[in-house]
């Protein structure tokens, strides 16, 4: 990842930090309550859990400035886990910001050496620590959404955010997010703010070629960037998809969102 995208990756985690704390502090103990747009989960839940992840992002982190390979012990996961299913909702959530501002802060005060060469032990084997703050982010932004929207239903994922997630988690993972659900068809999406069109082929695995294609599409979307992103996490229901999502063709925005099942 060259520097300027790591730069935009840590400043993107940084905003998306902000914009969850300017939330949390708006809500009261019965808001925390509330559900989310995160299936199963109520607001105070999705903000805890945001706090056990950063917790175990931490250590990760500092395993991987050490030069270990491990990942984080289940162990250690469980218990974080048990220490936040033992708070009441206020108190989890004051732990788990303080808990994302320390791993935003690790993320911001990592030198050029160890941005160069520290690689942090991860699902995926061990990866450079920008883009261990892109998955991040990645989770931050979108479960920050799931709090924001029940507050404003025209909320929306930040572009920039967006715009690195679909980079450096969507793009490469497409084959985990999506599974077939229908007959196999190639859709070319157009990205509405980046005036850029991208191909997604819906076969067995479901891939994502950004260079043109020389063949005709099946048929074609046209979305945001946040909002493919949103699709992608399956986040994009019929109540909160923009008016200005198209699909045209053989595959149905429904057939999409069988697609991309989400989290």
């Amino acid at each position: 990842m060259p520097g300027s995208s790591q730069v935009e990756v840590f400043s993107q985690l940084r905003s998306s930090h902000q914009r969850l704390e300017q939330l949390v502090d708006a809500i009261d103990s019965g808001g925390l309550h509330q559900p989310s747009a995160c299936s199963q989960w109520s607001v105070g839940q999705v903000v805890a859990h945001l706090g056990s992840g950063a917790e175990i992002a931490l250590e990760a982190l500092r395993a991987g400035l050490a030069g270990s390979t491990e990942p984080v012990a289940e162990e250690t996961m469980q218990r974080l886990w048990a220490e936040y299913d033992t708070l009441d909702a206020v108190p989890a959530a004051s732990r788990s910001m303080t808990a994302n501002a320390t791993l935003v802060e690790a993320f911001e005060n990592l030198t050029p050496v160890q941005l160069a060469d520290a690689r942090v032990p991860f699902m995926m084997g061990p990866v450079p620590t920008a883009t261990f703050a892109a998955f991040r982010l990645s989770e931050h932004a979108v479960h920050t959404w799931d709090v924001d929207v029940t507050r404003d239903g025209d909320a929306e994922l930040d572009v920039a955010s967006a715009a690195v997630i679909l980079e450096n988690v969507v793009t490469p993972l497409i084959g985990r997010l999506g599974r077939p659900s229908g007959p196999a068809a190639d859709l070319d999406v157009r990205l509405t703010d980046r005036g850029t069109t991208m191909r997604l082929e819906l076969g067995d695995p479901v891939t994502i070629r950004e260079d043109a294609s020389t063949t005709a599409a099946d048929g074609s979307l046209v979305i945001s960037t946040p909002g493919f992103v949103r699709l992608v996490y399956g986040r994009l229901d019929s109540q909160r998809t923009p008016d200005d999502v198209s699909v045209t063709g053989t595959v149905s925005l429904d057939g999409l969102r069988e697609t991309f099942p989400g989290f």
